[in-house]
């Protein structure tokens, strides 16, 4: 009974997550990346179910495709969840797009990422949205992040049940649980999640089959093996990062055995050979390849035809986007190493996790001779890994330490030690007493402040950085790297207000992304989205979204375009969402009511004298600084090339520039609108031969007040 109770009290975390999760989804955007994923899957699973490569088949869906079409045009991703029913009697998912079929992907490069986990997120779609109606149609592809990292937490506890005891299953299941990366990306997040429960799975059925103190019978550990060739399959289907899973697997055996014949225990020998050297064993291992392989086989039809081929364009695409490219040289070595990963690692957990877990690795001297070591040491290896593996010289990483999110349920097992490790200590020294109660519940309450930085931080949760760096403001302050990692989440809020504020028939522009980038079915069908609707100097009325970069004072140079420097210059936000006092995202509404005071064009230009020139380039100066509205190029000649391309720079000195854009032109008189830009001097580059270079008229109109 008194077991009974304690599985019952285990089983309220993953219980809670799932129930918190559910409830919590209608809040969550979607990633940037999860749109395609998300039209791949209903893609691949029409394929599986009715065997036709397009959808033109589907009872119901040509009128929805036609209707839709007719009504919305480009902002289809933007129809109402309940449009669909009211068409005719079939539900689809605005991912359901005609010119996104299996067909149309047979005819693409397909290399990226394996779809495994987009067929799973499509099926979750095809019941709970397209059939039963229970779920809108994005929180429809969520709900299967939410499950796989449900099953993540229930599989840690359980883990640390097992092995250490119930303290350390509490602790373990609430640092996953509670875990910000963990808990925000299992929202929103198609990929990452998924692939690090399945990773962590894989891990343990390979536990359960190699350890040499868990089982005596053979034909177990071969059921364990197969065990672990199904999770790994599914890990395989989501990402290659599974394959980090073998050397994890190969150094945790080596160290164990060179660990025994070290210590020269004939008995600890004999159990080890019993455990590993076997037939049953043998064939489990491949029984474990054949089944992860045949998994990502049977979900891939990329792989159908060519398999060897398409599979090593796959490595080749891995290795790509895995090296050469550095993100992050916030911390590297002189022989090229990135301390970046390690520190992220450390700043985006809990205070109280980190503790513990550092607990729970100095159990290696502990538990030193007791069966318990051999979990500990897999449990290291496999914290080290995935970190290690993005530190080495030459690799990258981006997006903080989200790509490597399988390290997180190791880091959450550690804690559960710890915490189970100064529950003994108190037991020992505190024995007439229920210190053990006492502690444990201690060490859970530690929980409660995180629980409530996390409430607050919700529907962004993976923003959370601890107080080592001064919390998330401190990020932001000191321009950590991947400080912002909403990764378009944001615009879930953007959307919901604009549903309550905007005027019927709004038009909204997005500078910096994409309208699919917003998540389907949330917008008000009378808004329009579209990246045309950017009006710039005309007002029109519409409302611009931003949410990366964040800070308009801190541009990025990717984001240095003249549209972006329009709203830092010219406008001032209508509503601003902040988490702890740090915008993460800005709407403006580009009209004269929210200009950030009226400018008035000078009447007359100013022609500056060309101080430079040579066959692809030509300097201007306009006598002093002044603060320009636009420039005007007229080429007086027609014997020169016509269609060419360069760029634009500014200097207020002549000798420090400001590179501005990249233009091209046709000939025509050239207009580029600089936007409230202060300068004297202009550098103008183009193709040898340019008609811009070749007896050139220039004016430029200034402002006649400075701001």
């Amino acid at each position: 009974m008194k077991q009974y109770r304690q599985w019952l009290l285990l089983a309220l975390i993953p219980l809670t997550f799932l129930v918190a999760g559910i409830h919590s989804l209608p809040q969550y955007g979607v990633n940037i990346d999860e749109p395609q994923h998300f039209m791949r899957g209903q893609a691949f699973l029409n394929q599986f179910l009715t065997g036709k490569n397009t959808y033109q088949d589907l009872p119901g869906y040509i009128q929805f495709e036609t209707a839709i079409n007719a009504q919305f045009g480009s902002s289809y991703l933007a129809i109402p969840n309940q449009l669909s029913a009211t068409i005719n009697p079939h539900r689809f998912s605005a991912y359901m797009q005609a010119d996104q079929t299996a067909a149309a992907l047979a005819q693409t490069n397909q290399v990226g990422h394996p779809p495994l986990n987009d067929i799973l997120a499509a099926a979750s779609n095809k019941f709970f949205y397209q059939w039963m109606g229970w779920m809108g149609d994005v929180e429809s592809y969520h709900l299967v992040e939410v499950m796989a990292a449900t099953f993540g937490v229930l599989l840690v506890t359980w883990w640390a049940y097992l092995e250490f005891g119930a303290t350390a299953a509490i602790i373990a299941g609430l640092a996953l649980a509670l875990h910000p990366m963990y808990l925000g990306e299992s929202r929103f997040n198609i990929k990452d999640p998924i692939e690090a429960v399945f990773y962590a799975a894989t891990l343990f059925a390979v536990w359960q089959a190699l350890n040499p103190y868990r089982y005596k019978r053979n034909w177990v550990r071969f059921g364990w093996l197969a065990v672990a060739g199904v999770a790994g399959g599914i890990a395989l289907g989501s990402k290659f990062n599974i394959a980090f899973v073998v050397p994890t697997a190969a150094l945790w055996i080596g160290l164990i055995a060179l660990g025994a014949w070290f210590q020269g225990d004939k008995k600890q020998k004999q159990t080890i050979r019993q455990a590993w050297i076997s037939w049953p064993i043998l064939l489990g291992i491949v029984s474990a390849v054949v089944i992860a392989f045949g998994i990502l086989y049977a979900s891939w039809p990329y792989l159908w035809q060519h398999p060897l081929r398409q599979f090593l364009s796959v490595l080749a695409y891995y290795r790509e986007i895995g090296s050469g490219q550095i993100y992050s040289t916030m911390i590297l070595t002189q022989s090229g190493w990135d301390i970046y990963p390690i520190i992220d690692v450390v700043l985006r957990m809990p205070m109280v996790t980190l503790v513990l877990m550092t607990i729970g690795i100095a159990g290696l001297v502990r538990y030193w001779k007791k069966p318990q070591f051999a979990t500990l040491l897999l449990l290291v290896i496999w914290l080290i890994i995935p970190i290690l593996r993005v530190s080495v010289p030459g690799s990258s990483i981006y997006g903080a330490t989200r790509q490597i999110m399988e390290y997180i349920p190791a880091l959450a097992l550690l804690a559960g030690t710890g915490a189970q490790m100064i529950v003994e200590t108190v037991s020992l020294r505190w024995s007439k007493i229920n210190g053990a109660l006492l502690v444990s519940t201690i060490v859970t309450l530690l929980y409660v402040p995180i629980v409530v930085t996390l409430v607050r931080y919700n529907p962004n949760p993976q923003l959370f950085v601890n107080s080592l760096a001064g919390g998330f403001p401190g990020a932001y302050a000191m321009r950590y790297s991947s400080w912002y990692n909403g990764m378009g989440n944001p615009y879930a809020i953007g959307v919901d207000w604009l549903n309550q504020h905007a005027e019927p028939n709004a038009k909204v522009a997005l500078l910096v992304s994409e309208p699919h980038n917003l998540p389907a079915g949330r917008l008000r069908p009378d808004i329009h989205v579209d990246q045309a609707n950017f009006s710039g100097k005309s007002e029109a009325g519409e409302y611009i979204l931003t949410v990366n970069p964040i800070d308009t004072t801190h541009w990025t140079d990717q984001y240095n375009s003249p549209k972006i420097r329009y709203l830092d210059r010219y406008l001032s936000p209508v509503y601003t969402y902040q988490v702890d006092g740090v915008p993460l995202l800005w709407i403006w509404k580009n009209d004269p009511e929210h200009q950030v005071y009226p400018r008035t064009v000078a009447d007359n230009p100013i022609t500056p004298t060309i101080s430079s020139t040579n066959s692809n380039n030509i300097e201007f100066d306009f006598g002093r600084i002044n603060q320009f509205d636009r420039l005007v190029i007229t080429p007086a000649s027609t014997n020169c090339t016509k269609n060419s391309a360069g760029f634009l720079m500014i200097s207020t000195n002549g000798s420090d520039w400001q590179r501005l854009d990249n233009v091209s032109t046709d000939g025509s008189p050239f207009r580029y609108d600089f936007m409230a830009d202060t300068f004297r001097y202009v550098y103008l580059q183009q193709d040898p031969g340019s008609c811009l270079l070749s007896g050139t008229n220039v004016q430029a109109w200034s402002y006649t007040r400075a701001y």
